[in-house]
């Protein structure tokens, strides 16, 4: 089994390393961008509004949206803490709370069902903790999430890559962010250009442009069935976002 995992990331990977010392440029523009690790990125801004002290006091940008619809309906991101396939293990969490549902529905099919709290915020808001009381070995508990998963589509992503005719991977992005009213930006480090599915060459530095409206919302164009490789606990993000050249 791990050798069909190692084969498998290979498999997925192999194209890249190929296609690493082909150069290839693309214009400023709108383009469909793969983000293989949307947690990584693009999931930060959102999450504040998924904490029940967040989004109690307000101070979150989607505070009062509970049960309205707020994205596309391709969007949907849970709280996971139970799936050993994708390496997640937490039985109980850092309160002793276990939890019905392993895979919480935060957002599901666009429409926002619910946020995460632990004993103390529980106690605090009236309600029922969640399972999200997080402790490492040397603190207290805090609130905090144990897997953020996106809800995963019905189609790989090399088959939405070739669906897409032009598109830029990313595989490297730090340094950017948003700003409290959902801008994103963020310079990308590492990417290549895509057409027809076919990995063309390696992208100079670029910068993509976007906002969470946007990209979980009218530009989102697909979440795929699978990640990059077997290890990935999250599928792939196709989005399209403005690209700059630096």
């Amino acid at each position: 089994m791990l050798q069909a995992d190692l084969n498998e990331s290979i498999d997925h990977h192999l194209p890249f390393l190929k296609a690493f010392e082909k150069k290839a440029t693309v214009a400023n523009g709108r383009y469909p961008i793969v983000v293989p690790q949307p947690e990584q990125i693009l999931f930060s801004k959102l999450k504040e509004s998924l904490q029940i002290d967040r989004y109690r006091s307000g101070a979150a940008l989607y505070s009062s949206k509970l049960g309205e619809k707020v994205f596309s309906d391709q969007f949907s991101l849970y709280d996971v803490d139970w799936a050993p396939e994708l390496g997640i293990a937490s039985a109980f969490d850092g309160e002793g709370v276990r939890r019905e549902n392993p895979r919480l529905p935060l957002i599901e099919r666009r429409v926002f069902k619910n946020v995460i709290s632990d004993l103390r915020n529980a106690r605090k808001y009236g309600t029922a903790s969640t399972g999200n009381g997080q402790r490492s070995f040397d603190s207290n508990s805090r609130l905090d999430f144990n897997a953020v998963l996106l809800g995963r589509g019905s189609r790989d992503y090399r088959a939405l890559m070739k669906e897409m005719g032009e598109c830029i991977f990313i595989l490297m992005a730090m340094g950017g962010g948003f700003t409290d009213t959902g801008d994103f930006s963020t310079p990308v480090h590492l990417s290549f250009l895509v057409k027809g599915g076919e990995i063309i060459g390696r992208l100079p530095p670029i910068s993509v442009k976007s906002s969470l409206a946007e990209m979980f919302g009218d530009r989102l164009l697909a979440v795929s069935s699978d990640g990059l490789g077997a290890s990935a606990q999250n599928p792939c993000l196709f989005a399209e976002m403005e690209v700059i050249n630096h």
